[in-house]
C-alpha cells in the first residue's frame, strides 16, 4: 500500500485508545547564573506550555491522522487532570469516558527546557500502583461498551496503573470474539500478557 492510501485509510477508522493518561507540561526559560544556594543553574521563566501525554498523546495523534478517535483513561479529581481533559477536547476527543479517581493525582511530567532546548529538569507526579476495585471495573466496562462501535483498540501502557492484567485479558478476549483487533505498545507486561492469551485460546 502506498503511503498516500495507507494515511486515506485513517480517514475511515474508528479507534479506541486505552491506556495511561498524562499531562505533559514544559517550562520555558533561559539560564542566567548559577545559585549562591546550590552548584546548580537558576533558570529565568519566560513562558510554559502543556499538551497531551501518554495515552492522551497517542490519542491526539489519531486524531491528526483523521481517525475518529475515543480514549478511556484515568485522571485525578485535580487541576491537572481538568487541563488533560480540556487539552483532549480541544483535539475533539470526548472526556465522557475519562474516570475520576481522587485517591491518586493526574500523572503529570513537568520539563525545565533552558535556552530553547537543554532540558535542565524532569519533575514527575504520580501514582504507580495498579487500580483497583470500582476504578479498575468502571475502566472495564466503559472499554467494553465501546468494542462494538470501534474499528481497532489501542492498548497504550508507561506502566502508571490504569491497565491492569485483568483489563488487558478481558480486552484481548472480547476483541477475539466480535473480531476487533487489540494491540499494544511495546511494553514487556502487556505484550507477554497478550501472547500468552494467543498461545493458550
Amino acid at each position: 500500500m502506498k503511503f498516500a492510501s495507507y494515511l486515506e485509510s485513517f480517514q475511515s477508522l474508528n479507534a479506541l485508545v486505552l491506556g495511561d493518561l498524562m499531562l505533559d507540561e514544559y517550562v520555558f526559560g533561559k539560564v542566567t547564573r548559577i545559585s549562591q544556594e546550590a552548584p546548580v543553574m537558576v533558570v529565568q521563566q519566560t513562558s510554559t506550555r502543556s499538551v497531551p501525554g501518554g495515552a492522551a498523546n497517542v490519542a491526539s495523534n489519531m486524531v491528526a491522522l483523521g481517525a475518529k478517535t475515543k480514549i478511556i483513561g484515568v485522571l485525578g479529581t485535580d487541576e491537572s487532570g481538568e487541563k488533560l481533559a480540556g487539552h483532549l477536547e480541544a483535539w475533539g476527543i470526548d472526556r465522557a469516558n475519562l474516570v475520576r479517581d481522587p485517591s491518586r493525582p493526574t500523572t503529570r511530567k513537568t520539563r525545565v527546557v533552558a535556552n530553547h532546548h537543554h532540558q535542565v529538569l524532569r519533575i514527575d507526579q504520580e501514582d504507580e500502583k495498579l487500580i483497583e476495585g470500582e476504578v479498575e471495573e468502571l475502566v472495564l466496562q466503559r472499554a467494553l461498551a465501546e468494542i462494538d462501535s470501534v474499528d481497532i483498540v489501542l492498548i497504550s501502557d508507561y506502566q502508571k496503573g490504569a491497565v491492569t492484567p485483568h483489563i488487558i485479558r478481558e480486552i484481548v478476549r472480547v476483541g477475539r470474539e466480535k473480531g476487533v483487533p487489540v494491540v499494544a505498545n511495546p511494553n514487556q507486561r502487556v505484550c507477554l500478557i497478550i501472547e500468552a492469551l494467543h498461545w493458550f485460546r
